[in-house]
């Protein structure tokens, strides 16, 4: 009786315990990596993979894609146009929970904390606490759009934008700074 597990390809069986003879990653549309054979006597892919950028399918609702953060492969942040975080594991992109209703300009956060922050339009201003929880404050900023955000630590992360808006969270909260010289520069 043959069967998948025997060592010896039989039937429809494309290998059994060693890949596939004379085929690699690269015939199965993946850019590198050492060929297998699965428990199913087909090949296996669990050391393929691909080398730099690729396109990866997202729903219709994603929006032009204004800023990323990531903290690996396998974990990253995008804020949209159409006002969403959208999180990626490494398979595929999903929408998260978040209090915005303008548009998000950009994302920037600590893999040590969890803690991540995002700012838009309107003096959007966000923070997510790394356990699950997002929170707005669309007060502080002056009203107009912030476009980038950056730190050094959770307690050290500065946001700019338009009219000279220059803005610090301290860990606890954002606080406006005023520049010396009045601009209507957009700072990026």
């Amino acid at each position: 009786y043959e069967e998948c597990g025997d060592a010896t390809p039989n039937g429809d069986e494309v290998c059994d315990g060693e890949a596939p003879p004379g085929e690699s990653c690269v015939d199965y549309g993946f850019d590198k990596g050492i060929l297998g054979c699965s428990d199913w006597c087909t090949p296996g892919f669990d050391d393929c993979g691909y080398l730099g950028w690729r396109k990866t399918p997202t729903e219709s609702t994603f929006g032009t894609v204004n800023g990323i953060w990531a903290e690996s492969e396998t974990s990253a942040w995008a804020v949209t146009s159409s006002n969403q975080v959208w999180y990626w594991d490494g398979a595929s992109w999903t929408t998260q929970t978040e209090p915005f209703y303008q548009t998000l300009q950009d994302i920037f956060g600590f893999a040590s904390t969890g803690e991540m922050y995002v700012v838009g339009a309107y003096g959007h201003l966000g923070y997510y606490n790394g356990s699950g929880s997002w929170s707005r404050d669309t007060t502080t900023a002056p009203s107009v759009t912030i476009g980038a955000v950056h730190g050094s630590s959770p307690t050290n992360v500065w946001a700019v934008g338009g009219n000279g808006a220059l803005i610090q969270w301290t860990g606890t909260a954002w606080s406006v700074y005023t520049t010396t010289t009045p601009t209507t520069e957009y700072l990026s």
